[in-house]
């Protein structure tokens, strides 16, 4: 089962510069929209997972950019699960001007980690597993 989900947002006038562009470094937060909103939809709402004392850590990720966004462009971003691995979860993230045709703007791979509130690693919940299709062990 594939975990998947696509959100639409408009890029605001805070997150370009002057002449219209949007800073590298927006990107980050568009890709960790992206992440936050599916695990709103596999049932696992950030702030939730915190108060259980089962958060995520980023432990990397990687931006690839494609094409500048700008402005007021409305941007789809479809992030998917793309591994479950002991101790780490793999996303990918594509995000694309809507337009005609379609425009790709850039690609990222984050990789995130369990973690209890003091900051020490932890197993994934079985509820997570059964979230993010991976397989309990």
């Amino acid at each position: 089962m594939a975990v998947e989900n696509t959100i639409q947002f408009r890029v605001r006038y805070d997150e370009a510069d002057q002449m219209g562009v949007v800073h590298h470094s927006r990107y980050l937060a568009f890709f960790e929209l992206g992440r936050l909103e599916l695990m709103r939809a596999a049932g696992l709402p950030p702030l939730g997972q915190e108060e259980r004392g089962q958060a995520l850590t980023l432990k990397n990720i990687a931006v690839r950019y494609l094409a500048p966004a700008r402005y007021d462009d409305l941007l789809e971003l479809r992030t998917r699960v793309e591994e479950v691995g002991e101790g780490e979860i793999v996303f990918k993230g594509r995000l694309v001007r809507v337009a005609t045709p379609p425009m790709p703007v850039a690609e990222a791979t984050a990789v995130v980690a369990p973690i209890t509130p003091d900051g020490s690693a932890r197993p994934f919940s079985p509820e997570e597993l059964a979230a993010f299709g991976g397989n309990p062990t």
